[in-house]
Parts: structure tokens; C-alpha cells; sequence
């Protein structure tokens, strides 16, 4: 007979479960140990590196391996983990937060092309409501500009009817307000209009191009016989004087909108005459 080590039950020779509570008993002369063997440790070689991971039993500390077949013992569970293992579980952590990380990246990048394809929409937008307010929508605006820079003699607001396809605009509105020098334009009339038909808008459009180097997209044009009224200065006296002229009023695409400007080749420089 022998004795159970847990409960002290006497336990036949040839059983080796106790009946009561269950332990494995041996006898005490027998070849069996009650000593748990320690755990095997495989080494091949190579310095340790060191880790936590989490497994099911709760946090275990590695032994520092370098090879990936080396187990390690789990001080919670007694059981060993494969180093193999751990370093699949912190791989696969490395790899989730990178790509959190790039997901982050990603969002973050569309959220800024976003704004800027916004922000680029509203300064175009801006520009264009701007560049509208500026420039004559139609061939009386043009009229109008031109009134309004002869009798303030501004440069600037000649300009805004210059076309595009002159190089030097400022040149060319100082020499028609040098030209028109000391006059006052009360009043204006249109005695005479003409629209351009297609052929006549073609060979305008040549003309252009052979004369100025650049290629004027016409859009549409007119012919107008102006009648002017107001007054000159002769000699420290404002004389009455009326003026008839001719100007062709051409429509052009300026920037992301289309506006009419005086066509400065068929411009008949103003020569007022007295009444």
C-alpha cells in the first residue's frame, strides 16, 4: 500500500490515481518523481532580445532569443510559448498600426485636396465676378468707359477697353487722351450700327493676325458712327463742340469670360468740330 501525498488516503500499489481527490500517487520507492520537471530550453545559439506580449493566460515575459524556434517559459500558465509565435503576434501588431497609420495619412491627404479644390473653385469664382464688374458686357459699357476716361482723363479705365491683342495698352490709351485733350463729353448718340456677318468677322480676324503677330478669337463685332457733344478748351475757353466718329466694338474671351473692347486699328482718332 502507499499513501496519497494530497489527502493521505492508502492507495493500492498498483493504482496510480487516488480514488479521493484524484492526484497521481506513487509509491515512495518507486521510479516516479513528485518533482515537476523544469521546462526544456532548446538553444542554438545567439544573444538574447527581450519582449512582453499578451497571451491567454495574461502578460508573460520572453526569454531574449534571437532564434525562432527557442521556447520560453510562461511564468503564469508553466506552459512555454514558441518564440516563433510571439514575434508573429508583435509583426502583426506592427503591421496594424502601419496601416492605421497610412489610412490616417490617406484621409487626411483627401481632406486637403478637398479644401484646395474649394479654395482654388472660390478664387476663380471670385476673380470672375471681379473681372466682370471691370469689364464692359456690352458695346454701350464700352461707350460708357470711354466717356467716363476722357472726361477724367484716367488712363486706367481706358484700358479695361484696350483688346487683348495690343502689347502696349498703356501707350495707346495715353496717346487717345493726349488726343482729346481738354474736351468734356456731355453726350453721345449712335446714328449709325452695323453688326459684322461671318466673312466680315474672318477677314477682320486675318487682319489682326497679320498685323499684331497674335491670333484674336472674335466672337462677334460692330461698327458704330458716333455723334458726340460737349465741350473743348481753346485757349482758356470752353468752346461747344460736336464730333462724329467712326469705331468698331469687338467681342473678345478675356480670362474665363467674354467682354468688348474698341478695335484700335479701325479707331477714327476723334477731331472735334466746332459748331
Amino acid at each position: 500500500m502507499k499513501t496519497c501525498h494530497v489527502c493521505g488516503t492508502q492507495v493500492d500499489d498498483r493504482e496510480l490515481i487516488c480514488p479521493e481527490c484524484g492526484a497521481t500517487v506513487v509509491a515512495s520507492t518507486g521510479g516516479l518523481s513528485l518533482k515537476p520537471q523544469e521546462p526544456q530550453k532548446k538553444k542554438k545559439g545567439g544573444s538574447p532580445i527581450g519582449t512582453t506580449v499578451s497571451t491567454g493566460s495574461g502578460l508573460t515575459d520572453l526569454l531574449r532569443a534571437e532564434d525562432d524556434d527557442v521556447e520560453v517559459e510562461d511564468d503564469l500558465s508553466g506552459g512555454s510559448i514558441p518564440l516563433s509565435f510571439s514575434k508573429t503576434v508583435i509583426d502583426d501588431d506592427y503591421d496594424y498600426k502601419a496601416r492605421q497609420e497610412r489610412k490616417r495619412i490617406k484621409k487626411n491627404l483627401i481632406k486637403f485636396i478637398v479644401v484646395l479644390v474649394i479654395a482654388i473653385g472660390a478664387y476663380f469664382a471670385v476673380t470672375k465676378v471681379l473681372s466682370m464688374e471691370k469689364r464692359a458686357q456690352t458695346p454701350e459699357q464700352v461707350l460708357d468707359f470711354y466717356m467716363e476716361a476722357i472726361n477724367n482723363s484716367n488712363v486706367e479705365k481706358l484700358e479695361l477697353i484696350m483688346p487683348v491683342y495690343i502689347s502696349d495698352t498703356n501707350a495707346r490709351a495715353q496717346s487717345i487722351l493726349d488726343d482729346m485733350k481738354g474736351a468734356h463729353i456731355d453726350s453721345y448718340n449712335i446714328s449709325k450700327k452695323e453688326e459684322y456677318g461671318q466673312e466680315e468677322l474672318i477677314e477682320l480676324q486675318d487682319s489682326i493676325k497679320y498685323q499684331t503677330a497674335r491670333t484674336a478669337n472674335l466672337k462677334g463685332a460692330v461698327k458704330l458712327t458716333l455723334v458726340m457733344n460737349g465741350t473743348a478748351n481753346r485757349m482758356g475757353e470752353n468752346i461747344p463742340v460736336r464730333s462724329e466718329t467712326e469705331m468698331t466694338i469687338v467681342k473678345l474671351k478675356k480670362g474665363m469670360g467674354e467682354y468688348y473692347f474698341i478695335h484700335i486699328d479701325a479707331y477714327d482718332n476723334t477731331d472735334f468740330n466746332y459748331k
